[in-house]
This record gives structure tokens, C-alpha cells and sequence, in this order.
């Protein structure tokens, strides 16, 4: 059986469970093992996580909500 692809939401919860990373230097992790990943993208990916862990890791979804928040309107696509 074919090992499941890494999807953008496993790499942010990987990252954001390991440090405490800024924001701009989790975008930059996230890319680099998504090199073709919109910033769109992962921030839809840190909301979608955030409604997810709401209840079960509160500090992880507060950790990648204030990075989906920070990361929205500095230009960068």
C-alpha cells in the first residue's frame, strides 16, 4: 500500500508542535516542504487546523491561529 502523501495541515501541526516558531519562519518551513503550496493555501490549511484542535490542543490552535492572522496581509504570495 502506497504511504499517504504529506498534506500542509500534518507539516503545520508538525511544526507547530515542535517550537514555537514566528510566523514568517513557519511560513518559510512549510514551504520548503511544500515548495509549490500557495501562502493562500497554508494559511486556509493553519484556519482549517485551528477549527480542528480547538478543543483537544487549545495552545497549538491559538499557536497557528495567531500565525494564520499575522501571515494574511503582508503581500507575500
Amino acid at each position: 500500500m502506497a504511504d499517504k502523501p504529506v498534506t500542509i495541515k500534518d507539516t503545520l501541526l508538525e511544526l507547530s508542535s515542535t517550537d514555537a516558531l514566528k510566523p514568517r519562519d513557519l511560513l518559510k518551513a512549510v514551504r520548503k516542504a511544500h515548495p509549490s503550496a500557495r501562502k493562500k493555501e497554508v494559511i486556509w490549511a493553519a484556519f482549517e487546523c485551528v477549527i480542528e484542535l480547538a478543543d483537544r490542543r487549545p495552545q497549538t490552535a491559538r499557536q497557528l491561529q495567531d500565525f494564520a492572522i499575522a501571515s494574511r496581509g503582508d503581500g507575500d504570495e
